[in-house]
């Protein structure tokens, strides 16, 4: 027996069905269903916890990363060990909440901010370590720098 709402789902199964065979050809980064249902819906799918948790890591170790850049001098780097502790404690807070997340939580936030970690972490890993060369530098900047942790 044929009722409207089983016309209505083959529709609704054949448009996406159509729209993924179409996807590739629109320039969409992924084809198929998966597609359809890509990054964005990973990132609608974080708690807002989360998400501020995400925004807020990749925000402060950009941060953290671009001050280790405009290092020139021992008294700048004596001076910013001063003044990072909030910027690393908020760090800490939201690598808490990060990795407390599990499951489709987990793999909806890998999907949605996975590329930005990778690329935060890796521009944080370079610059710290190019700045710890001088030694001077270094044993100020080891103790600070050792408090963060990269969410992976």
């Amino acid at each position: 027996m044929v009722t409207r709402s089983s016309i209505r789902r083959r529709g609704i199964v054949g448009a996406c069905v159509v729209g993924s065979m179409f996807a590739p050809m629109c320039g969409c980064q992924s084809g198929g269903l998966g597609g359809l249902l890509g990054s964005q819906s990973a990132m609608e799918l974080l708690s807002p916890l989360v998400r501020d948790a995400a925004n807020s890591y990749v925000g402060n170790l950009g941060s953290l990363t671009s001050s280790l850049g405009n290092l020139k001098d021992l008294e700048g780097v004596l001076d910013f060990v001063k003044k990072i502790e909030p910027t690393i404690n908020e760090l800490s807070s939201s690598y808490q909440t990060l990795a407390g997340t599990s499951g489709a939580e987990r793999e909806n936030l890998l999907k949605a901010f996975g590329p930005k970690f990778e690329a935060t972490n890796a521009d944080f890993l370079k610059q710290s370590q190019s700045t710890k060369s001088d030694a001077m530098w270094s044993r100020a900047l080891t103790p600070v720098l050792d408090k963060v942790s990269l969410f992976q």
